[in-house]
């Protein structure tokens, strides 16, 4: 659950990336898009957020130099 001064948080960062950057927050969804549109070799494993902390890890991995079998 987020505490009210924390959803402020975001919601200040999210209006700062858009302002500043021409930027947006990305879902799991999106960042599995941008994977597959930047080379469909790369296979997206998801996200996690580790507790207490405003980042993402997420998790690719690249499948295009596996040997043939």
């Amino acid at each position: 659950m987020l505490t009210l001064s924390y959803f402020g948080y975001c919601r200040a960062m999210d209006l700062t990336m858009l302002e500043l950057q021409n930027a947006r927050e990305r879902e799991l969804d999106d960042w599995a898009g941008l994977f597959k549109q930047a080379d469909a070799r790369f296979k997206f494993l998801g996200g996690k957020q580790p507790p207490g902390s405003s980042l993402w890890i997420m998790e690719a991995v690249w499948e295009g130099d596996k040997p043939a079998v």
